[in-house]
């Protein structure tokens, strides 16, 4: 709390110290300010003061909890963080000058320059912090004029291990100008059941193919669908036996390959001879490949498309993952004017919300009588929308698919059918007739996982989260070849100006000509 000791503020953090009852407050004033005070010594029982090279520091007031916090002012330095002795972290940070992470988090005044936000992002990165985030109102600061997100809460990977859920909530700023922190961090065990994830490293292992083509060949009775449905279900079983018997932990390899490769430099240093030599390039090779494996599986994990091939930055992957799982955790949402936490009851209100929006039936038709006449689509169009497409169509449409996309329920990303797909090629073409045939579609090409998106950094009701559905590489086959060919009636069917359905074009294209048109006509008349 910022200026805990100055006498307009003391009432007002008085009522929240009662009203929220904090097992440990974090005060910002002058040490010997803190000191004098007789405002807080009936409220502690023991107050811990941590010297900081920062510009200022801030003094932790609270109970012994046995972990260490930390609170700093003004610009830190890595070393700061990085030499603590502590395994168990949590630092509020209050900068003064220095931006954190984007520009973002300001309204008014000037912005500030682009250096000090990376070595800000620098420091949180070296150190292994994790932003916990916020819930209120998306400012921590304001004078009136200027409105920026200062204070901040950080974290370390001991401290996420210990309490799984950290929750910041900025309160009222009341006389103050900075909005009190509140920090609530609970163990819950809660944990939603793991489900299949194909994982990319796999397939850079030597025995990944022989695995997959000894799987796929056993026979399976049935139709197209059916048959490619069961053999990705069969094949499921068998990747986390393989993964579990031969494949191996990736963390536990990266350890081996690192003490079988630190052995042999001992030995070659000792005894630098040509097998020697052998061993340790051998062994270095193995580490390396190793390392390529748990890069992969945190680029992966992280959902990370936009770094370039070959930068194998596991810290940083790993700090996204923290930081997506962060986001992807609702602790609390507004529910007719009402707070709902207990994770039940979020559950049951997400369930009765979004349920009463997408699993409405009411239908809209046009009557028999309607007035206009629609363009119709030439008969050998039609008969070409009925055609199965060829295998060169089919194939070109499984690599065109991102292979970085998100799998569905099923677990299997493109990357798996662009892997393996001399294997796989003949299940899905007669996958895909049958489908064109008219064949009734299993239910797992036609499953579903919906995702809620925040609109914003503090999304407190449903109505501010947006639903994506996350479906079946299958289910993407089926709708972009159905794309392509439906693509090729609609210049029949639209004009150029409903450029909603032109490619290249956007619906406020039009908006965009209307004004350039009106501001021209403007110009000439004036």
């Amino acid at each position: 709390m910022e200026g805990a000791c100055r006498e307009p503020t003391i009432i007002p953090e008085r009522d929240i110290t009662s009203s929220k009852a904090p097992k440990s407050v974090f005060l910002r004033d002058r040490f010997d300010a803190t000191d004098s005070s007789p405002n807080w010594s009936s409220k502690v029982c023991d107050r811990k003061t941590l010297e900081v090279e920062a510009r200022n520091g801030f003094d932790s007031v609270g109970n012994e909890v046995g972990l260490l916090t930390m609170g700093i002012q003004g610009e830190p330095y890595g070393r700061s963080l990085k030499g603590c002795p502590s395994i168990k972290f949590l630092g509020l940070l209050e900068e003064t000058s220095t931006p954190c992470y984007t520009h973002m988090k300001n309204r008014g005044g000037t912005i500030s320059s682009l250096g000090s936000i990376e070595d800000f992002n620098d420091m949180v990165l070296d150190s292994g912090l994790t932003d916990a985030g916020f819930e209120g109102e998306p400012f921590t600061w304001s004078n009136k004029r200027v409105w920026r997100r200062l204070d901040r809460v950080l974290y370390s990977q001991e401290w996420a291990e210990l309490f799984n859920s950290t929750r910041v909530s900025h309160l009222p700023r009341r006389l103050s100008d900075h909005h009190p922190l509140l920090i609530s961090a609970t163990r819950t065990e809660d944990k939603v059941p793991s489900s299949f994830r194909f994982q990319h490293m796999w397939i850079m292992h030597p025995n990944f193919q022989e695995m997959i083509k000894q799987s796929w060949g056993a026979l399976i009775h049935g139709y197209g669908m059916y048959r490619l449905q069961q053999k990705l279900y069969r094949l499921k079983d068998h990747l986390k036996q393989w993964n579990r018997d031969i494949f191996g932990n990736v963390f536990s390899l990266v350890d081996q390959a690192k003490a079988a490769a630190n052995e042999a430099e001992k030995q070659f240093d000792r005894l630098p001879s040509e097998a020697n030599l052998i061993n340790l390039n051998r062994q270095n090779a193995t580490l390396v490949h190793a390392l390529n494996l748990e890069s992969e599986f945190w680029r992966q994990k992280s959902n990370c498309k936009w770094l370039e091939a070959g930068e194998k930055n596991t810290k940083f992957f790993h700090s996204s993952v923290k930081k997506k799982r962060l986001k992807s955790k609702i602790s609390r949402v507004m529910d007719n004017q009402q707070e709902i936490t207990d994770s039940a009851q979020i559950k049951e209100s997400a369930m009765h919300f979004f349920g009463s929006i997408l699993c409405d039936t009411s239908t809209t038709s046009l009557p028999h009588d309607f007035p206009f006449q629609f363009p119709q689509v030439q008969q050998d169009v039609v008969l070409n929308l009925c055609q199965p497409p060829s295998q060169e169509d089919i194939t070109e449409v499984v690599f065109s698919i991102n292979k970085d996309s998100v799998a569905g329920p099923d677990g299997f990303s493109s990357a798996f059918f662009q892997a393996c797909w001399d294997t796989i090629a003949e299940d899905v073409f007669a996958a895909v007739t049958d489908f064109f045939r008219g064949t009734r579609m299993p239910r797992s090409f036609t499953a579903i996982s919906i995702i809620l998106i925040p609109k914003n950094d503090s999304s407190q009701s449903w109505s501010e989260f947006r639903p994506i559905s996350l479906c079946n590489v299958t289910n993407k086959i089926l709708s972009e070849l159905l794309y392509n060919k439906i693509s090729q009636a609609l210049p029949d069917l639209i004009s150029p100006s409903q450029s909603g359905f032109v490619p290249g074009r956007l619906i406020a294209d039009n908006i965009l000509l209307a004004q350039e048109m009106t501001h021209h006509l403007d110009m000439r008349h004036a």
